[in-house]
């Protein structure tokens, strides 16, 4: 029997991507097209997105020394004065996978920075929803021994723009979003938001009100 992607995340074969929180906060309506009618877009915006992630991604694998993130949380211990920089760690725990942009580790704390490109310096409830899903999923995995930040950089200017420390309330946001992901996962119906100034940019416009 043929199953959906959204039936599969449902039955644990697959997890929930942790960038579709951003998608959900943006229109709820994109978990359905993407996971339940299974449609599969790539704009421009993302593929810029994607290159821009590449040479950030090429630029440090040039001057770091290749180490794991085990080597690196105990070095960090010894060398207080030093910040350890890992790129592209994949992180799962129960219900969600991602790849973390960036992770900072030093003595006293760790910070998972998402980069992405910010106008007038404004950092959406989806993005950083998105960053306490890389938080949440780390913490869930990797049992850490010091606090953890979340922080969003911007691309454009490569400067942090928002950065909060992780807490039990930052955790409860993100199992907000997975319980209403999965209620869109399980049936529940998103009628399209027709009209609406952000259908402009939607990667999904001009499909939506077919499906």
């Amino acid at each position: 029997m043929y199953k959906t992607y959204a039936q599969k995340i449902l039955d644990g074969k697959y997890k929930i991507p942790i960038s579709s929180f951003q998608s959900y906060d943006y229109c709820p309506r994109q978990i359905h097209l993407r996971f339940v009618a299974g449609i599969k877009v790539k704009s421009n915006a993302m593929a810029c997105g994607e290159q821009v992630h590449a040479a950030l991604d090429a630029e440090h694998a040039a001057v770091a020394t290749p180490m794991s993130l085990e080597e690196i949380l105990e070095v960090s211990l010894e060398k207080p004065e030093e910040t350890f920089v890992m790129r592209g760690l994949k992180v799962e725990c129960k219900k969600l996978i991602g790849e973390i942009d960036e992770i900072q580790i030093k003595r006293d704390s760790i910070v998972i920075i998402d980069d992405k490109p910010i106008k007038n310096n404004k950092v959406w409830d989806g993005q950083k929803a998105q960053v306490w899903g890389y938080c949440y999923a780390y913490e869930e995995s990797k049992n850490p021994d010091r606090p953890i930040f979340g922080a969003v950089r911007d691309t454009n200017s490569l400067t942090v723009v928002w950065q909060e420390k992780y807490t039990d309330a930052s955790k409860q946001i993100v199992e907000n979003y997975i319980s209403k992901i999965e209620e869109i996962l399980s049936g529940k119906v998103i009628p399209p938001f027709l009209g609406s100034a952000k259908c402009t940019n939607c990667t999904y416009s001009g499909i939506c009100e077919n499906i």
